[in-house]
């Protein structure tokens, strides 16, 4: 297999006004292979503290430019979808809902549409065996890296306010 690497080379320095922004996060992220297994030994079901590990500070947002102008990475939002949705499911099972009609259903409703999207816009084809319990292997973007960068950039800005100063033109 060969390898690749996914670069977006954009202008941090840039401040986003108006309407541009970067499409995608700076910097360069292999693909690395990813053992995909179905086990629940590191993240089951009921375990909310395992799922929220998996957001780094601020559920993974990152701020851009000389402002710091916000932005929310795709990923983390997916997770985070996946999560709330995950902890739906396991309130409702457990008959923690005393009144599932008072459910404020449109976040879940908001969450299933995101996920689809992303799994169409991504459209990973690799083959799986039938057999779910199979182990196979996947070539991935590097998600460590990713969220290194969102780690470091947010100890970057974290103790600065965030303001509406970057929608204002230079």
């Amino acid at each position: 297999m060969q390898d690749y690497r996914f670069s977006s080379v954009i202008d941090v320095s840039l401040a986003f006004v108006g309407g541009s922004m970067p499409q995608e996060l700076p910097g360069t992220y292999n693909v690395v292979t990813m053992e995909i297994k179905d086990t629940d030994i590191y993240y089951p079901l009921n375990d909310n503290d395992a799922w929220k590990s998996m957001l780094p500070p601020k559920e993974g947002y990152v701020r851009l430019g000389p402002k710091g102008k916000p932005f929310a990475l795709s990923m983390y939002h997916q997770l985070h979808c996946l999560n709330a949705l995950r902890y739906a499911h396991v309130i409702a099972r457990l008959g923690l809902v005393a009144h599932p009609e008072d459910r404020d259903m449109y976040h879940d409703n908001h969450c299933l549409k995101y996920i689809r999207q992303g799994l169409l816009c991504r459209a990973d084809i690799s083959v799986i065996p039938i057999n779910s319990s199979a182990t196979t292997q996947s070539r991935c973007r590097d998600w460590t890296k990713v969220r290194s960068f969102v780690e470091q950039n947010y100890a970057e800005w974290e103790d600065i306010p965030l303001t509406h100063a970057w929608e204002e033109p230079d």
